[in-house]
């Protein structure tokens, strides 16, 4: 096992425990280095404000960009991956205790994209203010999966989507002709580079945002 270490602004340092015996979920992946820098960044924070909102992370992994993003203190994240994978989150989020947000809720549940039951919970209980997905995107067969996830748990005007992932990835751009083909109700724009890290502009990932129409 090896750990891979990000500052916060205010110097405390979030740490990820790594272990490839989980499979790609065990690895810290580009995009989402990417994605956890950027929020740091003042306009980044002004444009997703993440303080006082409901949050649901798709695909957590390491759980990497749910724990970062709960030092923005939201009131609620729920970091979600396979049954797996859920002890390599809980041994992260035990990790960074001290970084959570003072009043913020982490709760870490297994969620299949395919597992209707815990959908219609999701549904049921909870108006997310905000969807993130870092690096999920790379399984064509999970494409109608991840679309009724959107479609579902989204409230028209109050929901934003935020999606990291390596667009040189074939499945990256054939995942946005899939959605533009069989959804009419969203809108998918890129984030500029101006709301990047400087330290992490690179070609090959983009952080796109979405909101339903």
């Amino acid at each position: 096992m090896e750990s891979r270490k990000i500052e916060l602004d205010n110097n405390k340092i979030l740490e990820i425990i790594q272990d490839l015996k989980y499979g790609y979920a065990g690895e810290v992946w580009d995009s989402a280095l990417v994605l956890c820098n950027s929020a740091k960044k003042v306009n980044f924070q002004e444009k997703f404000n993440f303080k006082n909102k409901q949050i649901l992370e798709l695909g957590s992994g390491t759980g990497i960009c749910g724990i970062f993003i709960s030092a923005f203190e939201p009131n609620q994240i729920i970091l979600t991956d396979k049954k797996e994978t859920l002890d390599l989150i809980n041994k992260n989020v035990e990790l960074n205790q001290s970084l959570i947000g003072k009043n913020t809720k982490v709760l870490v549940e297994e969620f299949y994209w395919d597992d209707k039951e815990k959908l219609k919970f999701f549904k049921d209980n909870y108006e997310f203010d905000y969807i993130i997905c870092s690096d999920c995107i790379y399984d064509k067969n999970q494409f109608e999966n991840l679309q009724m996830i959107f479609n579902e748990l989204t409230v028209e005007k109050k929901t934003t989507i935020i999606l990291a992932f390596n667009y040189r990835i074939e499945t990256g751009l054939e995942f946005f002709d899939y959605f533009k083909n069989n959804s009419k109700y969203w809108e998918f724009k890129k984030l500029s580079q101006d709301y990047i890290h400087e330290d992490f502009i690179c070609d090959d990932i983009i952080l796109i945002y979405a909101n339903k129409i």
